[in-house]
């Protein structure tokens, strides 16, 4: 019985390895010629598996190169080499090392850019975390100092009169969809000035807006944005006006 393998060809001037596509040829049809090239093309064919059934070692030279085939009980592999300088050409002492040792290296490399990308956002989540950190900070440190200090009114009358209906800001905060909660804090902030300015902060207004472009407008524009900033930073009006009472400020 003829030993077969698996060889991939391409039919021209002479048998070359390497092609496309695959069919099955006679072991016994190849010469040595043929081995010698498809070692020199690297073939493919030559890295699946024995290039025939059993154990074998087959050797020969050309006077340029030496020439090594062998199958060990299942653990094949070839090279070939210049005569005398075997160090200096590629060889492949057995299939399975090669084809591990490049998927190893890829799945080295795709691990090591997976850990740096992993590092790298794990660093924008901190600077982000760390910086909202040192601003909440900020901000609670300067509320504690504003309440240290008498907060002083400037000059300018009391506004009472951009709301052609007229009335007291109180009412005017009612009008504007605010409610107790809110006007509490106001006359803790301002006193019921909306025009209150802390010199130290610059925070502004019936409820002290720092840096809220809300927190120099009417009563009902001021009413209208602090009462968003308190149900967006604790729930409800109420909720903000507790705090206020256990911190002095919100």
């Amino acid at each position: 019985m003829k030993n077969k393998f698996l060889a991939s060809v391409v039919l021209g001037a002479g048998i070359t390895f390497g092609g496309l596509f695959s069919q099955t040829v006679d072991a016994s049809e190849l010469t040595n010629q043929d081995l010698a090239h498809m070692a020199k093309e690297n073939s493919v064919v030559l890295n699946q598996g024995p290039i025939k059934e059993g154990n074998y070692n087959i050797t020969f030279t050309d006077r340029k190169y030496n020439y090594h085939f062998w199958n060990i009980d299942g653990t094949f592999g070839w090279k070939y080499e210049i005569v005398g300088h075997s160090e200096r050409f590629k060889r492949l002492e057995n299939n399975l090392d090669a084809q591990s040792s490049t998927q190893v290296h890829t799945e080295r490399l795709n691990k090591h850019q997976n850990t740096q990308n992993q590092q790298i956002n794990h660093k924008q989540e901190q600077t982000i975390t760390n910086k909202a950190d040192k601003q909440q900070r900020q901000f609670d440190y300067q509320n504690k100092v504003d309440t240290q200090k008498k907060i002083e009114t400037p000059k300018k009358k009391q506004e009472t009169t951009s709301n052609p209906s007229g009335g007291s800001v109180e009412s005017r905060i009612l009008e504007a969809g605010g409610d107790q909660a809110m006007i509490e804090i106001a006359k803790r902030e301002s006193t019921l000035n909306p025009n209150a300015t802390n010199p130290s902060s610059g925070a502004q207004g019936l409820f002290q807006g720092l840096g809220k472009n809300w927190s120099n407008g009417s009563v009902e524009d001021q009413t209208k944005g602090a009462k968003q900033y308190m149900i967006d930073r604790y729930g409800s009006t109420e909720a903000a006006l507790k705090f206020h009472d256990s911190h002095n400020y919100y």
